[in-house]
């Protein structure tokens, strides 16, 4: 039987923080940790990912950041892959043009080793471990919630390097909502957008999206997207908020040199929320056929939390099926809270997860978070993940159904502050694998990462961000495939309005840096690169014009593998949006 030791700094401030047990319950979203005035906070600073409660930004214990849906508008991103690279401590991997695989490194840490949740839902592709950033079309979602730590403690196998929570649209209320979007580009690219949110009747709340894109590529290698999405919310029903969502995915994509991938993906969630209360049941079904053969994956979710007094506790199972095998999987999971000292917080965490083919882990994490202000606020955490075996490790040619996860040890130290106009941003990182899996090497990834921001020049808007990083296979000191040990980016927005607010112009200008790498056996050094878009934007009223030129300086560059990657490319278009 496996024997798994908690380490003893997690024990006392468990026991410490949920003492309070019984007492009056904590309000979360009403800043209790802080004794200062009542604070009127925008609903949009509200997160739940970084500690699975709604909590105000500002007092967050982690490495996390927000991303709107009027921040992608106006980056003119093409991509979740683009969105995502513009965050610190993130590196994006390209195979290809529009449509082709998109994979994210967050932390230092593998693609496998990075949980990406759709309303909550785990959607990581069970054969391979990572997910395919294309398959997230950029219509669907409301705002992307990166948390930039390991948090197995909260959410179970694969948030080593973190977990990226993709929230998708929902209608809020109000008058019925419509956008309409059409775009030209290279390659013979052309995209169309639609969405839809109204109220049926008192209760009824629908949220419609959908989204046709065909391109040539780059090197002939054509793509075909079909996508949609659905969210039905019911306010309320026999005291319960019901929300029933649906997201549909279909791709269809040239692989140099003569082969074509049919990829299917969908995801039915039902979320019932009640008081302190919450259940949702989910299910997944992948497919996908190459020449290589078909394969398909289903998989059952379910989850319970409950909120009580200074302690929450949730509960996870379900089944996946998928190369003729079934796993079936638990977990438990606790999360306390307590103001040890004036406005210092801590935070244990502590989770276990059972499965029916690699046995059981323990996940311990403590957080610590300092708000002197809400201009300043300081957070450490240590903690332990792990990543599970993929059903291609375990069951696929060449596997063990042996495996053991792999447990890797992270620790953070960070700081954010605010003045006069300023937005400052740090954190140290380290994560060491202490269990490896089968033949794969334990690793050590050390870091820096930073950013900051400034609107003081209005109508400008600066924000500057990179990361330095050090890995390397612990035995024999070789540097870690494809992660930089520079990378870095930065933009320049202007942004104004006339006649009243009915004209307003933006223009963008935004630019990344990726520094010399090595690459997968047989290893060469890829050369750095550094890359300049633009982007312009015309509104008048509701209706938008704009255009955007990626690759201003035609750069040849490599982002993983001897995959070429295009040059200067251009894309048009224009949206309308109005109410009823």
């Amino acid at each position: 039987m496996k024997r798994h030791k908690i380490p003893a700094y997690l024990i006392f401030p468990f026991l410490l923080a949920t003492s309070t047990f019984g007492q009056e319950e904590v309000k979360r979203d009403s800043l209790p940790y802080l004794p200062v005035p009542p604070l009127d906070l925008p609903a949009t600073e509200i997160l739940v990912t970084p500690t699975r409660t709604s909590e105000v930004s500002v007092t967050i214990p982690a490495r996390f950041t927000l991303i709107t849906k009027e921040e992608i508008l106006e980056m003119g991103a093409q991509d979740l892959g683009e969105v995502l690279s513009r965050i610190p401590g993130a590196n994006v991997g390209r195979f290809g043009y529009l449509g082709q695989p998109q994979t994210l490194f967050l932390q230092g840490s593998s693609s496998e080793g990075v949980l990406f949740l759709l309303d909550g839902v785990p959607i990581n592709d069970i054969q391979t471990g990572g997910l395919d950033l294309t398959f997230i079309p950029l219509n669907w979602i409301e705002r992307i919630e990166v948390l930039k730590e390991g948090a197995s403690s909260l959410y179970g196998a694969n948030a080593v390097g973190g977990v990226v929570n993709i929230i998708t649209k929902s209608f809020k209320g109000g008058r019925s909502y419509s956008r309409v979007a059409l775009g030209r580009g290279s390659f013979e690219t052309s995209r169309t957008e639609f969405e839809f949110g109204r109220g049926i009747g008192k209760k009824n709340r629908i949220y419609l999206t959908g989204d046709f894109l065909n391109t040539d590529g780059f090197q002939n290698e054509e793509y075909k997207l079909r996508a949609g999405s659905g969210k039905w919310a019911i306010d309320p029903l026999n005291g319960w908020k019901v929300t029933l969502s649906g997201n549909y995915f279909k791709g269809e994509r040239e692989i140099y040199p003569d082969d074509t991938l049919d990829v299917r993906r969908s995801v039915l969630r039902l979320h019932l929320q009640k008081d302190d209360s919450d259940l949702s049941l989910s299910y997944r079904d992948e497919w996908q056929r190459n020449k290589k053969g078909e394969d398909q994956n289903r998989i059952l979710g379910a989850e319970s939390l409950l909120r009580l007094p200074s302690l929450l506790v949730g509960l996870e199972g379900g089944a996946k099926w998928g190369k003729g095998e079934e796993m079936v999987e638990g977990g438990i999971f606790l999360e306390s809270e307590r103001e040890i000292f004036p406005l210092l917080r801590i935070i244990p965490m502590l989770r276990g997860d059972a499965n029916s083919v690699y046995g059981a882990e323990i996940s311990p994490k403590l957080s610590l978070g300092y708000t002197a202000s809400l201009d300043f606020h300081l957070f450490a955490s240590v903690g332990q993940s792990f990543r599970a075996p993929t059903f291609e490790e375990l069951f696929g040619a060449g596997g063990d159904s042996t495996l053991n996860p792999e447990k890797t040890f992270s620790s953070n130290l960070g700081a954010q502050y605010r003045y006069e106009g300023w937005n400052f941003g740090f954190s140290l990182f380290r994560n060491e694998t202490k269990e490896g899996m089968g033949s794969n090497p334990k690793v050590l990834v050390r870091g820096l990462e930073g950013e900051i921001e400034t609107g003081i020049l209005k109508p400008f808007n600066l924000i500057g961000y990179g990361t330095f990083l050090h890995t390397e296979e612990q035995e024999s000191k070789a540097e870690l495939p494809y992660r930089p040990q520079l990378q870095g980016g930065g933009s320049v927005q202007y942004r104004d309005d006339f006649f009243r607010g009915k004209l307003e112009i933006r223009l963008l200008l935004d630019g990344e840096y990726v520094g010399e790498r090595v690459s997968e056996p047989p290893v060469e050094t890829l050369e750095a690169y550094h890359l300049l878009h633009t982007r312009g934007e015309i509104r008048i009223t509701d209706f938008q014009i704009y255009a955007r030129v990626s690759n201003i300086l035609d750069v040849n560059y490599l982002s993983r593998g001897k995959l070429p990657l295009p040059g200067r490319t251009l894309h048009l278009g224009l949206s309308w949006a109005f109410w009823e």
